[in-house]
């Protein structure tokens, strides 16, 4: 798919990979699927630093994780993209690799 130059949509085959192994438990196989992810973002520089991000996390990576989620919070103008990766540093810095949803940041938002 890459050497077609569909970057994108090997980046989307690789994250539903992902999810579907680890809706099976399968562990190895999700992580193994969301390295190929981040190594396709970084390969063609797409700029999807949330995605970055949520990957990292995912991956138990935090220190990246938390790295990318300062640099999105100072950097963004929009205070919709600050305030999901201020969601992802919260769960960065417990050491949190669970999937979460945009349900999850605006409910954390309304409880504060």
């Amino acid at each position: 798919m890459v050497s077609l130059g569909m970057q994108a949509e090997a980046v989307d085959v690789a994250l539903r990979a992902s999810w579907i192994a680890g809706d099976r438990a399968d562990l190895e196989m999700a992580h193994a699927c969301r390295r190929a992810a981040l190594w396709l973002l970084r390969r063609h520089d797409t700029g999807d630093h949330l995605l970055k991000l949520e990957l990292h996390r995912r991956l138990g990576e935090f220190e990246a994780a938390a790295a990318y989620a300062l640099s999105i919070q100072t950097l963004s103008p929009d205070p919709r993209i600050a305030q999901v990766a201020g969601f992802q540093l919260k769960l960065t810095r417990a050491g949190n690799d669970a999937r979460h949803s945009m349900v999850d940041v605006f409910a954390l938002e309304q409880a504060n």
